[in-house]
């Protein structure tokens, strides 16, 4: 009797003990794509799509969705211009800040002679 029951926990042991061994792995992290810019291509397409449309819900939909991809584009154009405006800036205070060390140098070495 005791053996059988030896044998029985071995055979359990062998069929799902390699089971609870096992390391138990982390989930690779998800790598996100950025979405693609939206060409003229695609805003003729979503017009298309709102002409070709028959109830009013699906149409008005469709303008939300135009509406909201106007306005990101506009944002976004906004964002650069700011950038480029703030490096403009940059570079003018740079330029008069040389000017005028270039002004104090020259100042400096008419009254050394």
């Amino acid at each position: 009797m005791a053996r059988r029951i030896l044998w029985c926990f071995l055979v359990i042991v062998l069929t799902f003990g390699s089971g609870f061994a096992k390391d138990v792995k982390k989930p690779k992290p998800v790598k996100f794509k950025a979405l693609k810019p939206l060409t003229e291509k695609d805003i003729r397409k979503a017009n298309k799509k709102a002409l070709e449309a028959h109830s009013g819900k699906s149409i008005q939909k469709a303008n939300e969705k135009i509406l909201r991809q106007q306005a990101k584009a506009i944002k976004e154009a906004n964002r650069k211009a700011v950038k480029a405006n703030k490096a403009l800036q940059k570079a003018h205070a740079k330029a008069i800040r040389d000017a005028e060390r270039k002004a104090k140098a020259e100042a400096a070495e008419r009254k050394v002679p």
